[in-house]
């Protein structure tokens, strides 16, 4: 059993031990700059599959994974406003598992920036480390997706991708033909990409 949390974050700096299983349901972040660092203790899972908006944020995420613990998040992410979102997992430990995967696109024409960096540390082994990123765009929005990941163990299996689409003609034409306009075809089209991060 996981216990299920909303983490909402009030101050500059936040700090979270997280000591038994957790399902992050929630996310809250306020409005100026903050960093929140989570510590992950041995054998323990953290999963957060969530839809967040964020509007005119500048924010990072930090989260250390120790040894056997596991982490697993898919995040739906709407921009607005300009932003600027980082989320870092550091392996610490051995025999960690990593997933992050995201889904993200914008509301508006502004700019925004989503890093991602996964790091395994050296003298750790046998951790694994996934991480995939999605980015929609459609008319004038402008999503600038940075991920990293940085290995310095020879024992690890590490694997990151991104990737940058526009909506499909295809797509487009299909739900036309089924006698949709193009402005719900184009909100349906978004939900489906924000919610298929939500349901892996």
């Amino acid at each position: 059993m996981s216990k299920e949390e909303k983490i909402i974050i009030k101050d500059k700096n936040t700090n979270i031990n997280v000591s038994e299983n957790l399902n992050i349901i929630e996310w809250k972040f306020p409005d100026f700059p903050f960093q929140c660092n989570i510590y992950i203790e041995d054998n323990i899972i953290l999963n957060s599959h969530c839809l967040i908006h964020l509007n005119g944020i500048n924010g990072k995420i930090n989260i250390y994974s120790q040894n056997k613990s596991i982490v697993n998040i898919s995040l739906g992410l709407i921009f607005k406003n300009e932003n600027n979102f980082l989320i870092k997992n550091v392996l610490n430990g051995n025999e960690a598992y990593s997933k992050i995967l995201i889904h993200a696109l914008e509301e508006d024409d502004s700019k925004s920036i989503l890093k991602t960096v996964g790091i395994i540390n050296e003298k750790t082994k046998d951790n694994e480390f996934l991480e995939q990123i999605k980015v929609l765009n459609f008319k004038k929005q402008n999503i600038t997706c940075l991920p990293e990941l940085l290995v310095y163990s020879n024992e690890a299996i590490a694997n990151h991708n991104a990737t940058i689409r526009n909506i499909s003609i295809d797509e487009l034409f299909y739900l036309n033909s089924k006698g949709i306009n193009n402005d719900l075809a184009i909100k349906l089209i978004k939900e489906g990409f924000l919610n298929k991060a939500l349901n892996k």
